[in-house]
């Protein structure tokens, strides 16, 4: 284990306060059996000095103390100049280097040159229980290359002061030193469905139906609220299909391979009013959400992928775990007030809040940047 970089076969006996929780539970989770995709940790060690060295150069340390005291409330502001103090920042040439070099081990072992990989958020206190920060930190996908995976762990480090960050940490009376960033590379499933799952309903907290939402292609275009996927609701005692909406997907997240991105554009006219998943695929991720809180102990939100090529008895990739936040209510409890019944009582538009967040943006000079 370096000082700037630790493997996820290290991840497992490394403190959570170095990796960050959502590798470390990313890792505890592929160490129980379950398909999860492979990379390495840039460390809460590698973000503290590089962030001490943005600090000495700029007085983004005050506009903070400034904000979490109330003394300046303009949270876009402050988020701008901090991307900007960030991303104008070299990386140091021995922090750079170990990154390098577990990247390059990473392609080696995927047998892929410049393999495409996700960079994801993972700060200490993340998805915490009783403070989650989904949908505050930012994720991106289809990173290829060492130049640009330079470019997005600071852009990575700088989701640490996005606005929504920057408020919903004050909300909860957290400074931002209390949760350092690190961060997650790792390799990027080739999805041919994506989406979330939780094991209990995310809105009424009931026990006794879990709930699916599924798009084709890659899960950005669901967690950034620009698709209404199709949503699936499952008896988790039977596994039966309670109900199967089909939803109009508009807008498709896929891997452009020239540019090296993930890139969103309109759904293909065939696909926005399909069935994203088969009856075998839903009971495949159905019975992952059972068997990840089974393990985990306790009520789970998972991001999952379908990749290209699965077939029946091939394990769906889980890609991200947390614990849901919400109050699990008694199995009895399945109506909200004025709703009807057998009806959902949330909409997609409750996810485009729940998971909000910014789409990716390209490299200074990539392919349609």
């Amino acid at each position: 284990m370096s000082d700037f970089v630790v493997g996820f076969e290290e991840a497992a006996a490394t403190d959570t306060a170095i990796v960050g929780a959502k590798v470390a539970q990313l890792v505890k989770t592929g160490a129980e059996g379950f398909t999860t995709p492979q990379g390495f940790a840039v460390t809460t060690k590698a973000f503290l000095e590089f962030m001490a060295a943005v600090i000495e150069a700029t007085d983004l340390a005050a506009r903070i103390a400034a904000f979490e005291a109330h003394d300046n409330d303009d949270a876009d502001g402050l988020a701008r100049f901090a991307e900007q103090a960030i991303t104008a920042q070299d990386v140091p040439q021995a922090m750079q280097e170990e990154i390098s070099t577990a990247y390059q081990a990473l392609c080696l072992a995927e047998r892929h040159v410049d393999c495409p990989v996700a960079v994801r958020s993972s700060a200490t206190g993340e998805d915490a229980e009783d403070a989650s920060f989904a949908g505050q930190y930012e994720s991106y996908l289809g990173v290829s290359g060492t130049g640009q995976l330079i470019d997005y762990v600071k852009r990575g480090w700088a989701s640490l002061f996005t606005a929504r960050a920057l408020l919903y940490r004050r909300d909860n009376g957290l400074a931002y030193a209390a949760t350092p960033m690190a961060l997650g590379v790792m390799t990027l499933v080739n999805a041919r469905a994506a989406g979330v799952g939780f094991s209990v309903h995310p809105v009424r907290g009931t026990a006794d139906r879990m709930v699916i939402e599924a798009t084709f292609g890659f899960g950005e275009a669901l967690v950034q609220g620009v698709v209404t996927p199709d949503h699936i609701e499952v008896d988790k005692e039977s596994a039966r299909v309670l109900e199967y909406i089909v939803n109009a997907k508009k807008i498709v997240s896929m891997l452009d391979v020239g540019a090296a991105t993930v890139i969103e554009k309109a759904m293909p006219e065939a696909f926005v009013d399909a069935r994203v998943l088969t009856e075998t695929e839903v009971s495949a991720i159905a019975a992952l959400l059972v068997e990840v809180e089974q393990k985990a102990g306790f009520a789970v939100d998972i991001e999952w992928v379908v990749p290209h090529g699965w077939q029946p008895g091939m394990p769906v990739s889980l890609v991200q775990m947390r614990p849901v936040t919400t109050h699990v209510a008694k199995p009895e409890a399945t109506k909200d007030d004025g709703e009807e019944e057998g009806k959902p009582g949330w909409k997609a538009s409750s996810f485009a809040t729940r998971y909000g967040g910014k789409r990716r943006r390209r490299p200074k000079g990539s392919a349609n940047g």
